[in-house]
């Protein structure tokens, strides 16, 4: 992450929505990494979930995802989170609670540590002051598991902050946009009813952040590099906020 300026602090302050990525931003770089090990586990799982079951079958379906995500615009056409809960969605007769419930299942949270108290108290002071959010390619039931880890759930439980999984990021004519797409962007300011200028925006993928910046948000690059990354920016934030 780069330094956080006193100007760009400025830029922030004068924010009055900050939007948070999830994984990459509220884990650090050892958490985030076992998550991701244990991923393809949660894919496989989605595959049986929909009667794919024989591994040869669940191999063929992540190359046909591959070339679905070339063929339509769906994200970065990357094989993402997001990008595939939309495969699933799109192609089988499943919803987002059950691919949620059964993806998330698979994923191990059971090394993620809290935060301490005080930037709990922090995080609840920026959530009083602020419009806070968390935009997630995720499922609902990940964002949520994160944070009970984190000791911050309840935040989201009582309506502090806003959350937006991958089944918000879903137009009108029933497309999912998982971020990077403008599309997720518009989404989620048309649902804030807010403009992306008054926005800021944190996230750890560079193509989030482009795409971000683009829109005319205020944005901040995280590098989860670190075991207090996020503790060292929602200290800095709770002073500004």
């Amino acid at each position: 992450m780069k330094k956080l300026t006193p100007e760009k602090l400025q830029q922030i302050a004068e924010r009055s929505v900050w939007i948070f990525d999830n994984d990459g931003v509220f884990t650090n770089k050892k958490e985030h990494k076992t998550i991701m090990y244990s991923m393809v586990g949660a894919y496989r799982a989605l595959c049986k979930s929909v009667g794919i079951t024989s591994r040869f079958e669940q191999t063929r379906t992540f190359a046909k995802m591959r070339k679905w995500f070339k063929s339509v615009p769906i994200g970065d056409g990357k094989l993402r989170i997001g990008s595939t809960a939309a495969y699933f969605f799109t192609h089988y007769n499943t919803n987002f609670k059950t691919l949620g419930e059964t993806f998330a299942a698979k994923l191990k949270f059971s090394h993620l540590k809290s935060f301490d108290a005080e930037t709990i108290e922090k995080f609840e002071h920026i959530c009083k002051t602020r419009k806070v959010a968390v935009m997630s390619n995720g499922f609902e039931q990940q964002v949520t598991s994160i944070w009970h880890k984190k000791g911050i759930d309840h935040l989201i439980h009582n309506g502090s902050v806003a959350l937006f999984d991958v089944s918000q990021l879903v137009d009108t004519q029933n497309v999912v946009h998982p971020k990077p797409s403008t599309e997720s962007f518009e989404i989620v300011c048309s649902k804030l009813n807010i403009h992306p200028n008054d926005i800021a925006f944190f996230d750890d993928t560079g193509e989030n952040v482009e795409k971000a910046e683009a829109l005319g948000m205020v944005v901040v690059q995280m590098h989860a590099d670190e075991t207090t990354a996020i503790e060292k920016v929602i200290s800095k934030l709770a002073e500004i906020a």
